[in-house]
């Protein structure tokens, strides 16, 4: 009876160790959340203000407006790029920064000079200053007059306002085509280039003076303006020039000065035109376009 109570035991106490062990299960591991993916930028910070002398404006390439490409040099090292944006109703347009030597070696310190070109052809000099924000149209090429205002006129659909030094045509108005005003509104905005001695012969030189007259496409002046103005190089920074003009009709047909073309060097003959395109070539800018000429500068 012993030997059976005490194997008894034995085996109870061996089931019980058994149950209470019970067999070794593998762990699940905890879910964990997917890594969160990121992206590089794919475009270039812009530097902080205190490492760019920043410039914008219009380019001018032998007085007229270009789109080229602009680059700006200090010494022989390209500091800063810009293309030119194309305005619907303006030059085109740039907006450069020029880095420092914090950011390119040999680039912007206070004081040093920078070298501007429009494409290939090299326009002004500008001084670098941390920080700023120049507007300024860069000049390539021969020096112009940039002359601006009102004129008051008697509605010839006709014609175009030209620059005059002496008998010579010398320049163009700008922009070149336009839409004319009601005849009921005489007085609008005008603005030309008046070319240098050096792109035209006989043209501008500092003080000479300028006459502004109509002209329509058989060559023939129809109206002369009583006030004159005076030849000054436009420099790209400095305010237009501004004279407001009356024009003063000449009686009977008009005098003939020939073709005046376009004014680049010596002048070609004046196309065809049809009634469309004498419409858009008449003398009259609007309100909007007429406010091109001073953009950026109080006048």
């Amino acid at each position: 009876m012993r030997m059976f109570t005490l194997a008894s035991l034995v085996a109870v106490g061996l089931g019980l160790a058994l149950v209470v062990r019970g067999p070794a299960y593998a762990r699940t591991p905890a879910p964990t959340a997917a890594p969160t993916l990121t992206s590089t930028p794919t475009t270039t910070p812009t530097p902080p203000p205190e490492l760019v002398a920043r410039f914008n404006g219009a380019a001018w390439v032998d007085a007229r407006p270009s789109p080229d490409d602009i680059t700006a040099k200090i010494g022989d090292v390209v500091c800063g790029t810009a293309k030119q944006r194309l305005m619907a109703d303006a030059p085109n347009h740039f907006d450069l920064a020029v880095v420092s030597d914090a950011l390119k070696s040999g680039c912007g310190r206070e004081g040093a000079t920078i070298t501007f070109f429009v494409g290939d052809r090299r326009a002004q000099t500008a001084v670098w200053h941390a920080g700023t924000d120049t507007d300024v149209d860069l000049i390539a090429g021969p020096p112009f007059a940039y002359v601006g205002g009102r004129v008051t006129w008697n509605c010839p659909l006709n014609a175009r306002l030209l620059p005059f030094v002496g008998d010579l045509a010398c320049g163009y108005p700008d922009p070149v085509e336009y839409l004319p005003p009601p005849c009921s509104d005489n007085t609008v905005g005008y603005s030309v280039v008046v070319y240098s001695q050096e792109q035209k012969p006989g043209c501008g030189t500092e003080g000479v003076e300028i006459t502004f007259k109509l002209v329509d496409f058989s060559g023939s002046v129809i109206a002369i303006a009583a006030e004159k103005g005076a030849w000054y190089a436009w420099g790209g920074t400095n305010e237009v020039q501004r004279l407001d003009l009356t024009m003063v009709p000449v009686g009977g047909a008009g005098i003939t000065v020939g073709s005046v073309g376009t004014g680049d060097g010596p002048e070609r003959a004046t196309a065809p035109w049809g009634p469309l395109a004498l419409a858009l070539a008449s003398l009259g800018l609007t309100g909007g376009i007429a406010a091109l000429a001073f953009r950026r500068r109080a006048m």
